[in-house]
């Protein structure tokens, strides 16, 4: 599908440390990625990503004192579909877009009110002419004005910055991850098979399934899709901590039977996104995942989500993510560029065609 070299991409559980990339390696249009190897189908999507180095961690917690709670509160798979959305708060002005997410005080965009009528600048750029506002947050404010949802504020302050696409409207990754979206829309959200969810797998730890799996989320809402991001990584596991949530009360809890329902969080200025955590490690991931609990949860969420993205362990840790990705039905395959041996690629392939499951695609990262 696409060569991403993500940013501040934190190993895989078992996985040694790993630098990320300054470019990308290309993928040639119906080729394979990274020269020659078997056979591998279906073909990638001529994309190519370029993303810049590391960007600071997620700020620490006492960055706002009164920053609200990154998600909120948990609610039940009855009234799923998640994110509520307030149709009239765009139509804001902006100053106080800026002013709810305390970004300015009251003070300060009155200041920016005689500086703006007095200078004739628009209400933005009067205020990053008094240093009140970045160029970056501003474009975030307009970002939520236009119906396109990134990380502004306070809802910033518990997000990972691997979630590169939450938080720069310009980054050049944003295009090709849309591009991305867009060929697994076509690929199979739109096909015949009426399914919604699709597992994103790779062979080993630290190939980058879970930066794939929760920017690609990111950039399904920022779409307008009501999107759900499940974690079903119950061996190492760590979508809540890229999203600042609790991991309690998540999947292995409702599958093992712990709980009636797993929580579902909004995501935290995101709109349109939702989260079920992994629920921490279970020694019988492989077994709980082929519960028919686990089918009746993706079809019930299906139906209230315009879809569902599963992360999965390492193939290579055992039967997990098979079992999951015949539950979802379809599959994205993770290749990391000089670390994936393209025989294991094959075999994964392979053994998922062989369980009837649909591969959209693979994704080729360098980092």
């Amino acid at each position: 599908m696409a060569s991403v070299p993500p940013p501040e991409l934190r190993p895989e559980s078992g996985s040694g440390s790993t630098a990320p990339g300054a470019s990308a390696a290309g993928v040639q249009a119906g080729g394979e990625p990274g020269g020659p190897g078997p056979a591998m189908s279906p073909a990638p999507i001529p994309v190519t990503v370029t993303v810049p180095g590391p960007g600071p961690g997620p700020a620490p917690a006492s960055a706002s004192a009164s920053a609200p709670a990154p998600f909120s509160q948990a609610t039940s798979l009855a009234s799923m579909p998640a994110v509520p959305v307030d149709p009239t708060g765009r139509s804001r002005p902006i100053g106080e877009v800026l002013l709810a997410a305390g970004l300015l005080t009251q003070d300060q965009v009155d200041r920016v009110l005689d500086h703006a009528a007095q200078k004739r600048l628009p209400f933005g750029e009067a205020a990053i002419a008094l240093g009140l506002l970045s160029r970056a947050q501003l474009e975030q404010a307009l970002g939520y004005q236009f119906d396109y949802p990134v990380a502004v504020g306070n809802t910033a302050v518990a997000l990972s910055r691997e979630v590169v696409v939450a938080f720069d409207v310009h980054d050049p990754v944003i295009d090709d991850l849309r591009e991305v979206r867009n060929e697994i829309q076509l690929r199979w959200l739109n096909g015949s098979s009426g399914r919604r969810a699709i597992a994103i797998l790779s062979t080993q730890s630290g190939d980058g399934r879970s930066f794939v799996a929760s920017n690609l989320a990111v950039t399904f809402a920022q779409g307008g899709s009501r999107t759900l991001l499940i974690d079903a990584d119950m061996r190492g596991g760590r979508l809540h901590e890229l999203f600042g949530a609790t991991n309690a009360g998540g999947l292995a809890a409702f599958l093992s039977g712990r709980v009636a329902l797993p929580s579902i969080h909004a995501a935290p200025g995101i709109r349109n996104l939702a989260l079920i955590a992994s629920g921490g490690a279970a020694p019988n991931a492989g077994d709980l995942l082929a519960r028919p609990a686990l089918q009746a949860l993706l079809e019930h969420c299906e139906r209230q989500f315009d879809v569902v993205i599963v992360d999965t362990p390492a193939a290579s840790e055992g039967p997990d993510a098979k079992v999951t990705a015949a539950q979802c039905g379809g599959a994205v395959v993770v290749v990391r560029q000089d670390h994936t041996p393209l025989e294991t690629v094959a075999q994964l392939v392979k053994s998922l065609k062989s369980a009837t499951v649909t591969v959209v695609g693979t994704v080729l990262l360098d980092h």
